[in-house]
């Protein structure tokens, strides 16, 4: 599981913010993929083992608490929260949300 992760956060920095978006909303990868990034440009190239395994070990968490989130959202709201780090607290609160033309909640 480790290797993976660090090879899949490797090629996430390689990739543009509307390329990862893609991949997060709809699991579309660009094509032609990018080509890897060379060893030693990569901020995990520079880090020691531990605390490579801490990064780790904290993405497995945050996956997780995502991932049981994400668990009722519809994909507007899981879009909102990848462009805002949050979830929406409100229809307000998003500019994904099309207001009630009658005014009323």
């Amino acid at each position: 599981m480790f290797r993976r992760w660090f090879y899949f956060s490797r090629f996430l920095e390689g990739l543009s913010e509307e390329q990862i978006e893609e991949i997060a909303l709809y699991w579309r990868f660009p094509d032609p993929l990018p080509e890897p990034l060379s060893w030693g440009t990569s901020e995990l190239d520079r880090l020691d083992r531990k605390s490579l395994i801490r990064r780790w070990e904290e993405s497995e968490r945050e996956i997780s608490r995502i991932m049981r989130e994400t668990a009722e959202r519809s994909a507007d709201e899981y879009k909102f929260y990848l462009r805002h780090g949050h979830w929406p607290r409100s229809h307000e609160d998003s500019a994904l949300f099309v207001p009630n033309p009658s005014g009323s909640s």
